[in-house]
């Protein structure tokens, strides 16, 4: 009859503890519900941020002074790293070393040994 007693003593202890466990579990879940729209008013802030700095950065690069040139083709490096007035007449900015228009061709390679036969 003790060890019964003691066993539901023991159940009783549990049960409390699962109570309070649970009870724990409540309060964070309000807490969280509690600050969960500021979570969301922040987000909204940082995604408008993001996109006010987008336009910004849009802006600043529209305002860039622009050079229009009548060649065609790729840029392959820059030779001057900013625009802005200091170039002279005749100095390179970038180089245009791959055309965007082109006819086909093919690389081969011929051994040393081989090329008299080509």
């Amino acid at each position: 009859m003790l060890d019964a007693r003691n066993r539901l003593l023991n159940a009783q202890l549990d049960i409390d503890g699962i109570r309070n466990d649970y009870r724990d579990e409540l309060s964070v879940k309000a807490k969280y519900a509690q600050h969960e729209p500021t979570l969301y008013t922040t987000e909204a802030e940082v995604s408008k941020m993001q996109v006010d700095l987008a336009r910004l950065t849009y802006g600043a690069r529209r305002e860039l002074p622009h050079r229009r040139y009548p060649t065609n083709g790729y840029i392959t490096r820059a030779v001057k790293s900013s625009l802005g007035g200091g170039e002279e007449e005749g100095e390179p900015l970038i180089g245009i070393n791959a055309p965007a228009r082109f006819d086909l061709a093919v690389e081969l390679y011929v051994r040393p040994m081989d090329m008299p036969l080509m």
